[in-house]
């Protein structure tokens, strides 16, 4: 018989208890590990960033009822293919994974998991062994979560750009129609609005730098299927020439969706509506000015003092002239006295 020392033999059971520390780490816990960042994340146990699975543009986690809905999209999806659950045997614990052909993947789970991190063992392609550290799926807070009370459709939305037909993919939400934002960089590209976009996934930041051309990558105008299931309120913020803006954003089917005319006003194109046609100008067209100036020079003309016998019927046509511009061209209306406040306040007599 074959004996072994003791120092061999306590050298094969601490070996033995690291390699099952290393399969399911934190099994015995009964409390899971918490989590307080904002964004869903693969992290390891110092609680820093899985590169491999950095989460990029097109990641997006919702909380509907008692289920959390994530769609991840990770850096680097040719080395992985895949992620083992620590806890996917256990029975307090239900978690559904779907992997995606272009390598992002969708996880179902129970919504009590919210705030907390999941041991995972990540998948490697090219020979289906896991990783021998073991990282955690982080999921925010319920209150960190979109809870998706809203009403998300998808809409067709007449659209002419610089007065040429254009046709994109439109969401309503809330009464309110919401476009792709690179759809619109394309749409403005090569025009004195164009603008570029430059992304940081890591701190969910969209760069938008005016006056550069957009660099397609590819999926731009184009509709394919209703992705309005999708959609959550979006966790980016927009930097507009290195400043932080408000504009709201909703995230469907993986990218980035605006109003229009938040848009214009923090980029610097201009939108208007007349029905059933949404217009976007990459400046302002010379027949919009110049219906602007007549009626500031109508308003211009009854901006006095006392009454006359024409006043009556000044004031009747600089009304009637105004209530025919649209909301665009009332903005631009800017005379001696005529601003596009006037028939909003209070003028007296006249």
């Amino acid at each position: 018989m074959k004996r072994f020392s003791t120092k061999a033999v306590l050298a094969l059971a601490l070996a033995l208890v690291m390699a099952l520390a290393c399969v399911v780490p934190g099994f015995a816990e009964e409390t899971p590990i918490p989590y307080e960042g904002d964004i869903v994340n693969f992290i390891k146990d110092d609680g820093s960033q899985f590169g491999m699975f950095t989460p990029q543009d097109g990641t997006t986690i919702q909380l509907d009822g008692d289920t959390i809905a994530i769609h991840f999209v990770p850096k680097n999806a040719t080395v992985y293919n895949g992620i083992h659950f620590g806890f996917i045997d256990d029975a307090e614990l239900t978690v559904d994974v779907a992997a995606n052909e272009d390598g992002s993947f969708d996880i179902t789970l129970s919504a009590d998991k919210a705030g907390t991190c999941i041991p995972v063992a990540p998948v490697k392609a090219k020979d289906g062994g896991t990783t021998s550290a073991q990282y955690y799926l982080a999921i925010p807070a319920a209150d960190k979560i979109s809870g998706g009370a809203f009403l998300c459709v998808a809409t067709r939305q007449d659209l002419k750009v610089d007065e040429e037909a254009k046709e994109t993919e439109v969401y309503n939400i809330d009464d309110y129609n919401y476009f792709k934002l690179r759809d619109i960089a394309m749409l403005l590209n090569g025009t004195k609005a164009q603008f570029s976009l430059d992304f940081d996934a890591g701190k969910r930041v969209v760069y938008v730098t005016t006056g550069e051309p957009y660099t397609p990558v590819g999926g731009e105008l184009t509709t394919g299927e209703d992705k309005s299931d999708s959609c959550v309120e979006s966790k980016w913020s927009v930097e507009v020439n290195g400043e932080p803006s408000d504009i709201q954003a909703y995230n469907i089917g993986g990218n980035n969706f605006f109003k229009l005319c938040e848009l214009g006003d923090a980029l610097g194109f201009y939108v208007d509506y007349v029905e059933p046609t949404m217009l976007v100008f990459s400046e302002i067209p010379e027949a919009y000015q110049a219906a602007a100036d007549e009626v500031a020079e109508l308003i211009d003309a009854i901006y006095v003092q006392e009454w006359t016998e024409e006043t009556d019927a000044q004031c009747a046509a600089a009304k009637a002239a105004w209530d025919k511009l649209t909301n665009l061209q009332k903005e631009l209306v800017e005379g001696e006295e005529a601003d596009p406040d006037y028939f909003g306040r209070d003028t007296g007599d006249a």
